[in-house]
């Protein structure tokens, strides 16, 4: 936790920049669960939090408030801006009482619907969010409201460098530091907010940081405002570094997904982002299903979601997944929200953002399809032949396809039942997210493969 900065140079007020205000002093405090309480250089004088570690008041030296509300799931709904009128101050480090209506200058509000996707100001639609761009809202009557559209272009990072419109006319430009603050010279700075990998950032009142959803980051300080919850299964990393000090080449995203087993992988216009399994995880899962490691390696994973609304499976129940593919290299897996959702409690005690054990299971399943795929030739075919077999059948489960997936569920459960009793529980868990190579996982995992196939059936 930092305590306080220094700096030599003197306070650059150019006109767009974000920078450390060494004018405003420097104190840093935390709260007993290591979050921000206090930051003297942003002029916040205090933040609390709610029971789910989320900020809900934050307020600032000049009496301005901002206030949230957050789903029980963490998700954020609304966000209201109160500026305060002149001349009012606030003691740093100290809960304020609440501004009186006498003492607010202008009050403003987001609400956050469809996940994020569509956003509201002031109860007005404000704009709607999709993959590559969005479609911004404006008034055309009292009733009605006009839409234009405008895209993004991302670079390796996703981080917004342009916002074109749809005749190809550049109406935002941004350059970043590497941790994130957009130089100074950036075109047309405030035209949308979202910036730094994709992220939205509120500058509201100086607050200058990207929400990222679990946490917020501080792309000045380079830290997080709150502990990774994840931190001690990264000992040696401080709970608060931003991807590592390592921001030209990593991300840290919603960071809700087991990376023992998965890689990310973020896209441009008009896509999802997506996942492919590691190649330790692809050999497990070759072997436990037959079917070739290349083709598991080349499956797209991705979370359901606007525009992907399959699987129907509630996640509240456990979730579930679906394969779909035009042929065995080109196939996607769907899976509901609680397979990336970190807190175990989530979704009714089914968050299995880190749970390998349930991901292979599952994975198990839905990767013995990939053969059904091949067989039935394209798309189409695959779809028609499964719609066949469930009226023939008259239940999913029944369907030999369905069974025959379930089979090889059974067989990894098999499998990860014999390495638990001989080798201690979570052991293949702990393998998946080692720092060992690709190749000592993969040794490992074919040894206990033979010790299994030898003495565990």
């Amino acid at each position: 936790q930092p305590t306080s900065v220094s700096e030599s140079a003197s306070d650059n007020n150019t006109s767009g920049g974000m920078e450390y205000k060494k004018a405003n002093g420097s104190g840093y405090k935390f709260n007993g669960n290591g979050s921000l309480q206090a930051d003297k250089s942003r002029g916040i004088a205090y933040i609390t939090y709610d029971l789910n570690n989320n900020p809900q008041q934050i307020y600032f030296m000049n009496g301005s408030v901002t206030k949230y509300v957050y789903s029980a799931s963490g998700q954020k709904l609304r966000a209201v801006h109160y500026t305060a009128k002149p001349n009012i101050s606030r003691t740093w480090g100290v809960k304020p009482a609440e501004l009186t209506s006498s003492q607010i200058l202008q009050a403003d509000s987001t609400d956050y619907l469809l996940g994020g996707s569509l956003t509201m100001k002031n109860g007005r639609i404000d704009k709607y969010i999709f993959d590559g761009g969005y479609a911004q809202a404006s008034v055309a009557s009292s009733t009605s409201d006009n839409f234009t559209f405008y895209y993004y272009t991302p670079d390796h990072l996703g981080n917004i460098r342009e916002v074109v419109n749809a005749s190809g006319s550049v109406q935002q430009v941004t350059n970043y530091y590497p941790f994130g603050a957009p130089y100074a010279e950036s075109t047309a700075a405030d035209f949308q907010p979202y910036k730094y990998n994709g992220k939205e950032l509120d500058k509201m009142h100086g607050l200058n940081t990207y929400d990222y959803g679990a946490r917020q980051h501080d792309p000045i300080l380079a830290r997080w405002d709150r502990m990774d919850p994840l931190c001690e299964k990264f000992y040696n990393v401080s709970p608060y570094v931003y991807c590592v000090d390592n921001p030209i080449c990593a991300i840290d995203i919603k960071g809700l997904y087991p990376k023992g087993i998965l890689n990310h992988h973020k896209t441009t216009f008009y896509r999802a982002d997506y996942y492919t399994f590691t190649k330790p995880a692809a050999h497990l899962l070759s072997l436990v299903t037959g079917v070739k490691e290349d083709y598991i390696r080349d499956v797209n994973v991705i979370e359901k979601g606007i525009g992907r609304e399959y699987p129907s499976y509630n996640p509240n129940n456990g979730g579930g997944g679906i394969t779909i593919g035009s042929s065995p290299y080109n196939v996607t897996m769907t899976f509901t929200n609680n397979f990336f959702a970190d807190n175990a409690s989530d979704y009714n005690g089914n968050g299995y953002g880190q749970n390998i054990t349930e991901w292979l299971s599952l994975v198990s399943h839905e990767a013995t399809h990939i053969k059904h795929i091949e067989q039935a030739g394209n798309k189409i075919s695959y779809l028609v032949h499964f719609l066949k077999q469930y009226v023939k059948y008259g239940d999913h489960d029944n369907v030999p396809e369905e069974k025959e997936a379930d089979s090889k569920r059974n067989k990894y459960r098999k499998f990860s039942k014999f390495i638990n009793d001989n080798y201690g529980e979570n052991s293949i868990q702990n393998l998946f997210n080692s720092e060992l190579s690709d190749g000592q996982k993969i040794r490992q995992i074919d040894d206990w493969w033979k010790e299994w196939q030898t003495y565990g059936k």
